[in-house]
């Protein structure tokens, strides 16, 4: 009996040294160098910045890796222009997050965005403002002409489907180049798009039976030859009005009066700047001729003992004792 106790205890000491051993060596291997992230590298992100993403990430450069895993899994950032992300550490320390961003169908235009173009994506989803860098033609565009068209970060869904279902059937028509939708909170659709040259508002109402509002149109682009304001197509009988020369002429010059105030407006701003540098310029001008002048005048250091040469009579030295003895009597 004292036998089979001993084997035991013994049984236990050696699971117990084991474990310690397991759990030491797993502490040393999590602890190695290897697992300290010492860069962080992104990939897949188009509208997404790195800098602002790496920011916004719970891992950091100098972190413990797996600590970071444990504590947010595969999580890089709350932000819903991405829709999956993935990370994967390099034995260098190197961490590796590849992004995967929403795919944007279209451009929309509102005040609420700041007046400028957003991508969305399918489910409405803001993604980010156009710029030169990534202005795409490839996508429709759509205007929206009511506030309740954002909420929270995103676009109505049913507007976008709309867009999508409409787009293809308008850019069949060879007349046409399509320069935006117009949506309304009615889902009605207008067409602004390049007829004969001319910007001309195409109305097509809601959906319904918009197979033969298409077919109305197509019958009015082949036989129209004339510049068109708008083309109404909602009903059974299909309406034009012919484009006003004089209004034509009005808008030309109010558009020309606008661009020549825009470039006025930008030149003045530009000699402001350039106003504002040479001010700046002849301070520093100013400020370093003073210091140069207050390094010319060095004050003169005398020693105790030094004779100084000087043109002027010396002065005669009294005799302190007597000074002090006279102010006494005093």
């Amino acid at each position: 009996m004292g036998k089979m106790s001993k084997e035991i205890s013994d049984v236990v000491r050696r699971s117990v040294v084991l474990f310690c051993s397991f759990v030491i060596a797993q502490g040393l291997f999590f602890a190695s160098p290897s697992f300290k992230i010492s860069k962080i590298e992104v990939k897949g992100n188009n509208f997404v910045d790195t800098a602002t993403l790496i920011k916004n990430s719970p891992f950091q450069v100098g972190d413990w890796f797996w600590i970071d895993w444990v504590c947010n899994g595969n999580l890089v950032a709350d932000d819903p222009v991405i829709e999956s992300s993935t990370i994967r550490l390099k034995p260098s320390g190197v961490l590796v997050i590849s992004v995967k961003e929403r795919e944007p169908v279209a451009l929309v235009w509102t005040d609420k965005l700041k007046s400028c173009w957003a991508y969305v994506d399918k489910t409405g989803h803001i993604l980010g403002e156009e710029t030169v860098e990534n202005q795409s033609a490839k996508y429709p565009r759509l205007k929206l002409n009511f506030p309740l068209a954002i909420n929270g970060g995103m676009v109505r869904t049913d507007l976008i489907k709309i867009l999508l279902q409409i787009d293809p059937e308008i850019s069949k028509f060879k007349e046409l180049t399509v320069n935006y939708y117009l949506i309304d909170d009615m889902q009605n659709i207008s067409v602004f798009a390049q007829f004969l040259g001319e910007e001309t508002e195409i109305r097509l109402g809601s959906l319904e039976n918009i197979s033969s509002k298409l077919e109305r149109l197509k019958a009015i682009l082949s036989l129209e030859k004339r510049k068109l304001s708008w083309i109404d197509v909602r009903f059974q009988i299909p309406a034009v009005l012919p484009l006003d020369k004089d209004k034509v002429k009005l808008k030309k010059i109010a558009e020309d009066k606008r661009k020549k105030d825009e470039a006025t407006a930008k030149d003045a701003e530009k000699v402001k700047v350039v106003k504002v540098e040479q001010i700046k310029q002849n301070d520093q001008v100013k400020q370093t001729e003073k210091v140069k002048q207050v390094e010319k005048v060095k004050p003169v250091e005398i020693k105790a003992d030094s004779k100084v040469e000087s043109d002027e009579e010396p002065v005669k030295r009294t005799d302190n004792s007597k000074v002090i003895e006279y102010l006494q009597d005093w």
